[in-house]
C-alpha cells in the first residue's frame, strides 16, 4: 500500500525549493542571488541612432561559474543569430539600444539540478525597463551543480533568455 502521509516526495521537495528560488528572485534584495544583480541602475550609455533598430549589450552575468556563465553568453549570441535577433553587440563601446545584466544560479541534487536566471534590461539612460525570470531543468549533479550544465541544458538556456527577450522587444506598445 502506497505511503499516504503528507511528507512530499524528493521531487516535489526540489520543485518547491526550485519555485521558491524563483519567487525569491522576484522579491525584494534579501539574498545573495539578488544582491548581485539588484545593484540599481546602470550608467547612461550611447543609444543608437534609429535607423540602426535595436541593439542589445549583454553584461557579464553573475551567479556562478565563468567559464559556465561564458558558455551560457555564447550560446545566446548563437540562437540570436540563428533566429533573426535581437542584435547583439559585443564591445563595451559600442551604442546599444538596451544592456541586458543576469544572475543565473545552479542548485544540484543527485536527482537533477535546477538552473535559476533573473534577467533585467535596462534602457541608454541607465533605467531598468524590464524584468523576466525562469528556470531549466538539467541533469543531476556530481559535486559542484554547476558541472551539471551540458549542451542541451545550455541551449535550453540560451532559447528561453533570447524568446522572452524578444517577446518583450516585439510587445504591442501602446
Amino acid at each position: 500500500m502506497p505511503d499516504a502521509s503528507p511528507v512530499p516526495n524528493r521531487r516535489t521537495a526540489l520543485v518547491l525549493a526550485g519555485a521558491g528560488l524563483l519567487l525569491a528572485a522576484c522579491g525584494p534584495a534579501t539574498n545573495a542571488f539578488e544582491a548581485v544583480a539588484d545593484e540599481g541602475d546602470l550608467p547612461p550609455h550611447p543609444a543608437p541612432a534609429p535607423a540602426e533598430g535595436v541593439k542589445v549589450m549583454f553584461l557579464p552575468f553573475a551567479g556562478g561559474a565563468v567559464t559556465a556563465l561564458d558558455e551560457v553568453y555564447r550560446k545566446i549570441r548563437e540562437v540570436a543569430r540563428r533566429q533573426g535577433g535581437p542584435s547583439i553587440v559585443q564591445r563595451l563601446d559600442e551604442p546599444a539600444t538596451y544592456r541586458v545584466r543576469g544572475v543565473i544560479t545552479a542548485v544540484g541534487s543527485n536527482a537533477l539540478t535546477t538552473f535559476v536566471f533573473r534577467i533585467d534590461v535596462h534602457d541608454a539612460s541607465g533605467r531598468r525597463v524590464h524584468r523576466f525570470s525562469g528556470q531549466e531543468i538539467g541533469p543531476a549533479a556530481q559535486g559542484d551543480p554547476w558541472g551539471a550544465l551540458d549542451k542541451a541544458t545550455t541551449e535550453h538556456l540560451a532559447l528561453r533568455i533570447i524568446d522572452e527577450l524578444r517577446a518583450w522587444l516585439n510587445r504591442p506598445r501602446v
